[in-house]
């Protein structure tokens, strides 16, 4: 509480939602096709972070 009817609220989030990997090939016009392979991998976090304000109704 921060006054009689007022409060504050603050919350910190992580997210993780894991690991994707696919792998693709590199050609030229199908003239020279598979010239190199190519491997992705890609990684999905967040940090989340929320303040608030609350005012209570009311008695």
């Amino acid at each position: 509480m921060i006054a009689p009817k007022w409060s504050v609220k603050a919350e910190y989030l992580y997210v993780d939602l894991g690991n994707t990997t696919y792998t693709s090939t590199n050609s030229v016009l199908n003239v020279a096709p598979n010239l190199a392979t190519i491997t992705h991998d890609h990684r999905l976090t967040e940090n989340i972070g929320r303040v608030g304000l609350n005012y209570k109704f009311g008695n």
